[in-house]
């Protein structure tokens, strides 16, 4: 055990991995996101919906129902259409990421409920 370790965190290893890396001093350009990769939130819900749909068809309960219709209305309000120019304060956006980060976990969590009282997963 004590020689995999020496071998693990041999000094000239380290200045081998080191030398090859450079010095770490070098700034490196952070590339902006592609915006043309990226989808807008209303379509990625909708998809999200047609595969909750898809997996339980027929068997979207109320509770799972309201909870993707709360969701939509969380997105719409922090992702506003590109016509309109109401830009809502930052302490607004953060509030409506925290809603929407908690409707999704709770919709998570539906999802396993169901998929469990379904027979598992598929």
């Amino acid at each position: 055990m004590a020689s995999h370790i020496d071998e693990v965190f041999s000094v000239d290893r380290l200045r081998r991995n080191w030398q090859r890396g450079g010095t770490g001093t070098e700034i490196r350009e952070e590339k902006a996101p592609d915006k043309s990769a990226t989808r807008e939130p209303t379509a990625v819900y909708e998809e999200l919906r047609r595969l909750i749909e898809q997996r339980f068809p027929g068997n979207l309960n109320r509770a799972m129902d309201l909870m993707l219709d709360q969701l939509r209305e969380y997105l719409v309000k922090r992702f506003p259409p590109e016509g309109e120019t109401d830009e809502a304060p930052e302490e607004e956006k953060a509030l409506l990421d925290a809603a929407i980060e908690k409707t999704l976990d709770r919709i998570e969590d539906l999802f396993e409920a169901l998929e469990l009282a379904d027979g598992g997963p598929k």
